[in-house]
């Protein structure tokens, strides 16, 4: 399981295991990616992490 995918899960298992209610999750680009914010949002917390670089985007382009 990649990285960024694996933060919803431990997202989720949080809630369990320390019992606590994650709302907000911080990463850095691993986690700006479509599964990785899926899981996340999944898991019912907002992802803040930069937006993943794509093959063929401009870098600096609005």
């Amino acid at each position: 399981m990649p990285e960024g995918q694996a933060a919803g899960l431990m997202t989720e298992r949080s809630r369990f295991a320390l019992g606590i209610e994650p709302t907000t999750v911080g990463g850095d680009k691993a986690y700006g990616f479509g599964p990785a914010v899926r899981c996340m949002v999944e898991a019912g917390a907002v992802p803040h992490a930069p937006a993943a670089d794509h093959p063929g985007s401009r870098k600096g382009a609005r």
